[in-house]
């Protein structure tokens, strides 16, 4: 690593208050399913690849691998159950009272795949919503909406909405925030930090910096502690991914504590390389 580019990282940490550098902005390549998005002209639904989502994919796999379903839970007919009859037999199966912590992690889990199902399954009739709200034609409630009357049993739950913003936030995480309006602000920012974890390998750079930004501000030492370690963990990753263009986005973000985090974070990155 050049001499130089140290340097402007420590020029830019005594110059963080005055958000210099705003008009330097690299251009991260758009997926092979965004380029196929923007051609589209029609809003109904097609063939999609799955989403890869941290608080999906990814803890779906590490509970299928804890956890081998048993040959019922592992058939078709799981499947289409009703959410209802899927919990009885979970707490059936384990010896587990209706208001077991584990249920409701279960059921949130459930609802979640099921809300995955729909809107990732082909088909020529119903409406692809992740492409209409994508693209403006329809706003997260509006989602909402249409898919609680196609999910009724699972809308009554109280984490449906939170589990349909786990689906929508990597279209446009500013739309989608208002899923999130009726939870209180620490299930929010734990929702969040799940998402930023290093093991969610797809969160691109701008996407996290929107996540990061929307959370609640530290209330002690010790949140601001954790949050400079998110940051400092994705500043390592994102520099071997993007050794050249990440030091110019870090540059380019907007005044304020986050940019400052940003800054430590990659002043860091650079001192252990």
């Amino acid at each position: 690593m050049s001499k130089a580019r140290p340097l402007l990282i420590h020029l830019a940490l005594g110059l963080a208050g005055w958000g210099i550098a705003t008009a330097l902005s690299p251009n991260f390549k758009k997926s092979e399913r965004e380029n196929a998005e923007t051609s589209a002209t029609l809003p109904t639904k097609i063939s999609r690849p799955r989403l890869d989502l941290i608080a999906g994919d990814h803890l779906l796999d590490r509970l299928v691998r804890e956890n081998p379903l048993p040959e019922r839970r592992a058939s078709v007919g799981w499947v289409r159950s009703s959410l209802r009859e899927r919990i009885d037999y979970l707490a059936d199966e384990r010896g587990l009272s209706p208001d077991d912590p584990f249920l409701r992690q279960e059921a949130e889990r459930l609802i979640f795949q099921d809300l995955h199902h729909l809107l990732q399954s082909s088909s020529e009739e119903t409406p692809d919503y992740i492409y209409a709200f994508k693209h403006g034609e329809m706003e997260a409630l509006d989602v909402l909406e249409a898919v609680a009357a196609l999910l009724p049993e699972q809308a009554l739950h109280p984490g449906f909405s939170k589990s349909l913003y786990q689906v929508l936030f990597r279209e446009d995480p500013d739309r989608a925030e208002s899923l999130l309006s009726g939870y209180p602000p620490d299930d929010v920012t734990a929702l969040k930090t799940t998402f930023l974890s290093p093991r969610n390998e797809s969160l691109d750079p701008d996407l996290f910096f929107k996540l990061m930004h929307s959370l609640q501000p530290p209330r002690d030492l010790s949140e601001a502690a954790a949050r400079q370690e998110i940051w400092n963990d994705r500043s390592s990753t994102y520099l071997m991914r993007y050794p050249e263009s990440y030091p110019n986005w870090v540059l380019s973000l907007p005044a304020g504590p986050d940019r400052d985090s940003a800054l430590h974070a990659l002043e860091q990155a650079y001192a252990t390389d």
